[in-house]
């Protein structure tokens, strides 16, 4: 039976969809009739955040999924979406994310990022990837890093971004949040990450060391936040 939806063109259509999040536009139009459900087939609703979503409007986005549409996803296991992050891949192989840019995930453990990093270097066109870990354990990420050529921003908050796994130099690597450092891993990190537009880090203050040790390797950052553990610290 045709609904008002139906009389409304497609340009009026998406522009009520740009009101709303995209897992709500899948949610509320799909399956509603023919001709919504064309118009949704051809809409760019390339971007979901499956933040506390209820389970069965979870499995309902996910039955009605285009992966290759998908550019932008968020994934997590917070207390209102515990396992999540293992039901969607249960259902779903990351690498066919074919056009996947941006990847998130939220309050996972490491036992369950594991298997999708080494996943990662498939997904050439991945610009940015943030995890909020609820381990307090390092995440492994210093060989993986080397093989995403087209990672640009990088959020971590337990990372072995100082490793000496990591290859010199990550050129690509624009934006960095790279959770708690000392001086002596800061200093590395210069050398790792030559190119930072912006860096975010929290610094241990535990000896009287130079901040920068070579101002210059770092010219190009023009964003610097920088969270102090103590009060009382001295810059040379």
């Amino acid at each position: 039976m045709p609904t008002y939806f139906d009389r409304l063109p497609v340009e009026l259509l998406y522009m009520i969809f740009q009101f709303m999040s995209n897992c709500d536009v899948i949610w509320s139009f799909f399956d509603v009739s023919p001709y919504l459900n064309a118009v949704l087939n051809n809409y760019n609703w390339h971007k979901l955040n499956f933040k506390s979503i209820s389970k069965i409007h979870f499995d309902f986005i996910c039955n009605h999924l285009n992966l290759h549409k998908i550019i932008s996803l968020t994934l997590s296991d917070d207390l209102k979406t515990p396992g999540q992050v293992q039901l969607f891949f249960n259902r779903f192989n990351l690498q066919d994310f074919i056009n996947l840019r941006s990847l998130t995930f939220l309050s996972i453990t490491n036992e369950d990022i594991y298997p999708i990093l080494f996943n990662l270097p498939k997904l050439k066109y991945l610009t940015s990837l943030i995890t909020e870990c609820r381990s307090s354990q390092p995440l492994l990420l210093g060989q993986i890093l080397t093989q995403l050529k087209s990672l640009e921003n990088l959020s971590v908050s337990h990372g072995d971004i100082f490793d000496h796994n990591v290859a010199l130099p990550l050129r690509n690597l624009k934006v960095l949040h790279a959770g708690t450092c000392n001086f002596l891993e800061l200093r590395r990190l210069q050398m790792i990450v030559p190119s930072l537009v912006s860096l975010k880090i929290n610094l241990q203050a535990n000896h009287q060391l130079q901040l920068l040790s070579d101002f210059d390797i770092w010219s190009s950052l023009e964003r610097l936040n920088l969270t102090l553990n103590r009060k009382k610290m001295f810059i040379h």
